[in-house]
């Protein structure tokens, strides 16, 4: 699952910004933000290109790609992370 660290922003000049928990800020596009957003601790890299795909009606296979690039690259940065999903909100079998 993945988490997202830092706080979202604008600059001045109408820019997104994200500023990371030791405040470095990074300027960053429209689908950088789309992934950052959804990644609530809840999430996979391949729900999150699901639903993505799913909305914009564009093959799952190329969007995972421009996810995974994503995510790498804001783990490499410290704006994301990994982290175990609550076993508490797995669904419990029937007994």
């Amino acid at each position: 699952m993945l988490l997202r660290k830092g706080k979202l922003t604008r600059s001045r000049k109408k820019e997104m910004l994200i500023v990371s928990e030791d405040n470095r800020t990074y300027i960053v596009d429209d689908p950088v933000v789309t992934v950052w957003s959804m990644c609530d601790g809840n999430q996979t890299e391949e729900t999150i290109a699901d639903n993505i795909s799913m909305n914009s009606h564009t093959e799952r296979s190329k969007v995972l790609e421009v996810v995974s690039d994503i995510v790498e690259r804001l783990k490499n940065i410290g704006l994301l992370q990994e982290v175990e999903s609550d076993p508490s909100d797995q669904p419990q079998p029937d007994g």
